[in-house]
């Protein structure tokens, strides 16, 4: 009898850890990812903050921001947060210098070639425009433009990365938290913000492979790309 007790106890172990690794597969191997509470599409800036704040404590709560078996956080170094929070940086800029212009001529560009290319049916609108037709016509008018093939055309626009790609950029900089510190600081310093030597022109970059030099005035400049700039803030 105390041998049978002994063998189950003994099973008990494996069969703990088994059950175990079994949860933790399914649960991890589960699609999708836990909702962010206050979703809605219509939500206000400080909504969406305020939900997606909400969503990194309930991560932190249930240690969903933890590496899933093996921590390699250590091994982060400059190059990789740049990496990410450079990403992260392209989608949120705004329109760089000629970068507004050229969006507005490819998208004036590409109406005036959707309207030569649908040529019949622009034709047929102007002709549906007419104040003397009656139902019968301008029903016979409609039916022959719902029958015509309607060529689209996408307008030019401004190169951002994909917003999956963003999205993961945006989760793993949040999940790493404060094991980044160190880096973040370093990064800081390779963080300019410039002003045109004549002043007119304003410009922040990031970069690592200048170097800011003060001149005999004292005051702090950088070349970038050809161009000199004053550094405001080091």
């Amino acid at each position: 009898m105390l041998q049978y007790i002994f063998k189950r106890l003994l099973l008990m172990v494996p069969t703990f850890v088994f059950i175990t690794i079994i949860v933790f597969i399914i649960i991890n191997l589960a699609p999708g990812r836990p909702p962010q509470a206050g979703g809605g599409g219509s939500e206000s800036a400080d909504q969406s903050a305020n939900s997606r704040e909400g969503f990194r404590l309930f991560k932190e709560q249930y240690y969903l921001d933890r590496p899933i078996v093996l921590n390699t956080r250590f091994l982060l170094d400059e190059g990789d947060v740049a990496d990410e929070l450079e990403l992260i940086a392209m989608n949120m800029a705004g329109a760089i210098e000629g970068e507004a212009q050229a969006h507005a001529v490819g998208a004036t560009a590409a109406r005036t070639l959707v309207a030569i290319h649908n040529a019949p049916i622009v034709a047929a609108q102007a002709e549906l425009a007419t104040p003397d037709l009656t139902d019968e016509q301008r029903q016979e008018i409609r039916n022959r433009i719902a029958a015509m093939p309607f060529a689209e055309l996408d307008s030019i626009r401004p190169a951002r990365p994909p917003q999956a790609d963003v999205f993961q950029a945006e989760e793993r900089v949040e999940n790493w938290g404060q094991v980044i510190v160190p880096e973040l600081v370093t990064l800081a310093g390779h963080y300019l913000a410039l002003t045109s030597v004549d002043g007119e022109t304003q410009n922040r970059t990031w970069r690592t492979d200048v170097t800011p030099s003060t001149d005999a005035g004292g005051q702090t400049r950088v070349t970038v790309d050809g161009v000199e700039w004053r550094v405001n803030r080091v």
